[in-house]
């Protein structure tokens, strides 16, 4: 989904909230904190997640004709907020833990410091964004720390609710140090390289066959042992992990 599919990604309550405070003049700047008051005692840390999502929906976050028709369809809002929505456009500030830091209980992992109908306005989407990634990079850098320096892989899309939750839980996973997604080990070595498109197709066709050779040779060894062999399949191998390391070193820039 783009980011304009989010405009009406909010309660109705901060509607009316807003609503009201224009109606008041109460147009003050304000202060928003996003914060966990208390953490368990074997639980006591959480690490920061969700904040590039925040801020690109507050950099883009504007109302559509068709949005406002919708508002004003429900006979709910006064001229006076679908005007303001019309023109809105987010003018505040944002303080926050960096992704991937430790937080603890009663600090603020962000905050907004905004004109009060607009702190208001976007309050829940912004606690949607961090509370699902923080709590995912949160459980992730537990696992990764259990595991002791071993590699540890997410297999979670086909479980977690919802394909975009799936895309954000991902990326959590791999800001709190999970290697990366179960069976796209070519697409990990792609991300290392940081390349292009192109760098990340090579890389995932020539990594996923020999990681499916080599699994399939361990998993059913040849009746010859390894000499048995044939000698192009091992110049078929040699020829594309070569190929991959190649696009890697000299990606185009």
């Amino acid at each position: 989904m783009t980011q304009q599919a989010f405009s009406l990604f909010t309660d109705l309550y901060e509607l009316t909230m807003v609503q009201a405070y224009l109606a008041e003049g109460m147009t003050e700047e304000a202060t928003f904190s996003l914060a966990v008051r208390a953490l368990p005692r074997r639980r006591n840390f959480l690490v920061a997640c969700g904040l590039d999502q925040v801020l690109a929906h507050l950099e883009s976050l504007k109302f559509s004709d068709d949005d406002i028709n919708y508002l004003k369809s429900l006979g709910k809002f006064s001229q006076k907020l679908l005007d303001w929505l019309a023109d809105f456009r987010f003018t505040g500030d944002v303080f926050a833990m960096p992704e991937g830091t430790p937080v603890f209980g009663n600090e603020p992992i962000l905050e907004i410091v905004a004109p009060l109908p607009q702190a208001q306005l976007v309050e829940t989407f912004v606690m949607n964004q961090i509370h699902l990634q923080t709590l995912i990079a949160s459980k992730a850098a537990r696992v990764v720390a259990a595991a002791q320096g071993r590699d540890v892989v997410e297999f979670g899309a086909r479980r977690i609710h919802g394909t975009d939750a799936a895309v954000k839980g991902a990326r959590a996973f791999t800001i709190a140090g999970v290697a990366g997604a179960v069976g796209a080990f070519g697409i990990l070595l792609a991300f290392g390289a940081k390349g292009s498109p192109a760098v990340v197709m090579a890389i995932v066709f020539a990594g996923a066959p020999i990681i499916n050779a080599c699994v399939a040779m361990a998993v059913h060894p040849p009746a010859g042992g390894l000499a048995s062999l044939n000698w192009p399949f091992l110049l078929g191998i040699v020829m594309a992990a070569g190929g991959g390391c190649l696009v890697t070193l000299f990606r185009p820039t």
